[in-house]
């Protein structure tokens, strides 16, 4: 709206009072700065009455509320914000076996440290496994205890009243002429009583016995146990 006026106010200048000088110089020496004048002049008048009109218009009138002295201090500031909290350090809870959990030594928020029990399992299932493996165990000791335990005078003897019953056993067949199967039986348990008692000799020889102790002459088991073995030989 301002510049169409200064427009048209410039032309109607122009047009009927720059345009009447006769004289050129007269027309650019005075008429243009009269005109420049002129719009300047009324620029200056239209930005004050413009101005006034802003300033008394009620709609743009800014209302006062409060009021207070400007003072210097420290600014407090407060930021709110959501999101998730993350530990510096998350360890996941495992078990080296599965089960069911029985008692939690922690409570939710409590600081732990490495080596420090948190829960454990129930382990009655496991403790009957070493208890059954633990028992396994003792009878294979047993076991090889009996096998690398060195014949007794007790189990010589045995081995030796069996074979003599076996060798008895024999005789009374071959004497009352016994059928050919009792006499292949007779013969079989006499061998069977041999390997026994050969069995017995080579558990003897083969394990270190200990020196003798004082006033027992060792030699004299020997010597039976060897003879025994030199009449089944014999036979």
């Amino acid at each position: 709206m301002y510049f169409l006026l200064v427009l048209i106010i410039t032309y109607l200048l122009y047009r009927f009072l720059i345009r009447r000088l006769r004289w050129r110089a007269l027309r650019f020496g005075v008429g243009i700065p009269l005109m420049v004048i002129f719009v300047l002049g009324f620029s200056i008048v239209w930005g004050v009455i413009t101005a006034d009109a802003r300033t008394q218009d009620p709609a743009e009138t800014i209302d006062v509320l409060d009021e207070a002295v400007v003072q210097q201090g420290d600014l407090q500031v407060t930021i709110s914000s959501t999101g998730q909290i993350q530990p510096n350090r998350q360890v996941a809870l495992a078990f080296a076996a599965s089960g069911l959990v029985t008692n939690v030594y922690v409570e939710e928020g409590q600081t732990v440290e490495a080596g420090d029990l948190i829960a454990s399992l129930d382990t009655s299932d496991l403790d009957r496994l070493i208890d059954q493996a633990t028992i396994a165990l003792d009878l294979q000791q047993a076991v090889y205890d009996a096998l690398t335990r060195p014949p007794s005078e007790f189990d010589i003897a045995v081995a030796q009243a069996a074979l003599d019953a076996a060798r008895a056993s024999y005789n009374a067949a071959a004497s009352t002429g016994p059928s050919v199967y009792q006499e292949e039986i007779a013969r079989l348990q006499t061998e069977i009583a041999r390997n026994r008692l050969w069995q017995a000799q080579l558990s003897r020889d083969s394990i270190t016995v200990p020196e003798p102790l004082s006033g027992i002459d060792v030699s004299t088991g020997n010597d039976t146990v060897d003879g025994v073995i030199d009449d089944i030989n014999a036979t």
